[in-house]
């Protein structure tokens, strides 16, 4: 039997994209010649789920009542408010170039997700470590099959497929006939770039303004009197007086609600080139509404909105911190890139650097991916553990700023240290014609000479 893993059982088709001097191979969602299912033991044979098997199909209720049933017609039911039926492990390619379709077909009273959940080849979450391949959607007494695709990065040796019941009463139903995971060539959905700011193409009056290439948002106020170095094409910031603040009238293009929140499930792409010059620890560039702060402590207790964090500590270990958060206490996520146990990043004062900062507007710290220097893996991530963010939205009225704005983060440091050539904010799980946050920083990248201004197909 061929094995529809394989790369050459699968057909692709491909197109070169000229932009600038540069050229990229994209790979189209084109039909998959083997269409074998390679999740096992997919009829169900032999399954038993309440014995929670390793390798085996396993059920977990996660709300009581709770029960499940495998049915002689190849069909497994989950009942009750709400449980989990996960499946045996999949292998996976680690190859970025590929995505996995996940099916079934379903039928019962309340509502179904599919989810998709990844290890490393140590048995550690992945990340991404858990994908929403089907949001939750409602049930009907019909047999359907319903489907959704899903995009680990090449971190990801196995994952399983989750199939999630949820419902209000305790009469909800779930009935599960041939599930189904395939191969695919990988393909996004495009990306929508929000905002390009070019230092080495910051419009006609560089000392007032930094103008957005791609024309949707007002020119951003350049406060402090940042030096530009036109040679280089970079401003360089040297004090925490010095920064770029967006118009208030732009500001609800950049909230990225949490889905945890709001349900909106709003991904995002921060792609900074940069660099750092010496220790800072407040936010590069950051969304972040300060509404309540305790008088005493200085603490922020109500201070909805995000920020992306350049770090270089007081210990020299350089990274990138990311921050979700309705607050300075327990509910927020923070995702730290790389893990302290990788020992941060290798860049010299002054050298540039290209940071893609996937946020994949789940709510969930350890699904952040921070790319480096055209990297086609995500960083190690080891998140913070101490916090979550609540089903609150994080949406705000304050206007996007790139550096300064926020001093408490900062501790005593700088807010930013260092020299800024290009920032861009891309909406979507996919970027440019589709390509995931991965390919494009090797893309922009461009082996360390990246193309300067508007990057738009």
């Amino acid at each position: 039997m061929k094995n529809p893993c394989r790369p050459e059982n699968l057909l692709r088709s491909s197109a070169i994209l000229h932009l600038g001097s540069s050229l990229v191979l994209l790979l189209f969602a084109t039909p998959v010649i083997a269409v074998e299912n390679i999740l096992p033991n997919s009829n169900f044979a032999g399954a038993a789920p309440q014995e929670n098997v390793r390798n085996g199909w396993r059920w977990d209720p996660i709300i009581l009542p709770s029960d499940v049933a495998v049915e002689a017609n190849e069909s497994i039911t989950v009942r009750g408010r709400e449980g989990f039926l996960t499946s045996p492990p999949v292998r996976t390619l680690r190859k970025t170039e590929y995505s996995y379709e996940i099916s079934a077909e379903v039928s019962g009273k309340g509502s179904l997700r599919i989810e998709a959940i990844w290890w490393d080849t140590d048995s550690m979450p992945a990340a991404p470590h858990i994908e929403v391949a089907v949001p939750l959607q409602q049930l009907s007494g019909t047999p359907a099959r319903v489907k959704g695709t899903v995009h680990p990065s090449n971190q990801a040796s196995y994952g399983k497929v989750r199939f999630v019941q949820v419902s209000d009463e305790d009469d909800g139903i779930l009935v599960i006939r041939s599930p189904r995971v395939e191969v695919m060539p990988r393909r996004f959905e495009p990306g929508t770039l929000l905002l390009s700011l070019d230092a080495a193409h910051p419009g006609d009056s560089p000392g007032d303004r930094w103008q957005d290439l791609t024309g949707l948002n007002q020119p951003f106020q350049v406060i402090g009197n940042p030096k530009l170095d036109r040679e280089n094409g970079t401003y360089y910031i040297d004090s925490r007086d010095k920064y770029f603040q967006g118009a208030v009238a732009d500001e609800s293009r950049f909230d990225f609600d949490t889905a945890r929140g709001t349900g909106k499930n709003e991904p995002f792409t921060l792609v900074i080139y940069s660099s750092l010059d010496g220790p800072c620890a407040g936010a590069f560039i950051h969304k972040l509404e300060p509404r309540e702060i305790d008088e005493k402590t200085g603490a922020m207790l109500d201070v909805p909105g995000w920020m992306a964090v350049i770090r270089w500590d007081e210990f020299g270990e350089k990274g990138v911190d990311v921050h979700q958060m309705i607050d300075n206490a327990h509910a927020r996520m923070i995702s730290r890139h790389p893990s302290p146990d990788n020992q941060g990043f290798i860049m010299e004062p002054g050298e540039m650097q290209l940071f893609v900062i996937h946020v994949p507007g789940d709510g969930l710290a350890e699904n952040v991916q921070v790319f480096h220097n055209g990297k086609n893996s995500p960083e190690r991530n080891m998140p913070w553990t101490g916090g979550s963010l609540p089903k609150q939205s994080i949406a705000n009225d304050a206007p996007l700023c790139i550096t300064g704005c926020i001093d408490f983060f900062a501790k005593g440091n700088l807010l930013f240290n260092g020299a800024i050539g290009f920032v861009e904010i891309w909406s979507g799980r996919g970027l440019l014609e589709g390509m995931s946050p991965g390919q494009y920083g090797t893309f922009r990248w461009n082996q360390g000479s990246p193309e300067r201004g508007l990057i738009h197909p």
